[in-house]
């Protein structure tokens, strides 16, 4: 029984080491989008396979001092702003400009390892959501 104890003990102080606190220091680098996952309905398959191959050859610049950079093989130019946390909430959200569009994508934060983000973005009003996982 003491076995199966420190065991246990030793198996949860390893999962609690794992896990990166969540914060701006830890959430800031330069992440190179690794997978892309959408539940969006009705959106021909051509498009979300260009959208996936797109969101793919993206890289966002987190950098500490809160601006924001993101380019990709289609935006070379790529779009500049600024990301905000919410620590409490676990999200982030990205402010950018690209050309004469001014945007902001929200994305709650699933999971944050050294060297791995997963992100959410729900779209309630499109019975959907866009998963991506980041990569240092």
């Amino acid at each position: 029984m003491n076995k199966a104890i420190i065991t246990l003990f030793i198996f949860t102080t390893f999962l609690t080491a794992c896990k990166t606190e969540i914060n701006e220091t830890n959430v800031s680098g330069v992440w190179k989008a690794k997978e892309f996952e959408s539940t969006i309905p009705g959106i021909p398959a051509e498009f979300q396979e260009a959208g996936k191959k797109e969101f793919l050859s993206s890289v966002y610049t987190l950098n500490t001092d809160n601006s924001l950079e993101v380019r990709s093989d289609f935006f070379k130019a790529g779009a500049k702003g600024h990301w905000e946390l919410d620590a409490e909430k676990l999200e982030v959200a990205m402010y950018y400009e690209m050309d004469t569009i001014k945007g902001v994508e929200t994305y709650r934060i699933l999971s944050l390892e050294k060297t791995t983000m997963v992100l959410q973005q729900d779209m309630p009003d499109m019975n959907g959501y866009v998963k991506i996982t980041l990569q240092k």
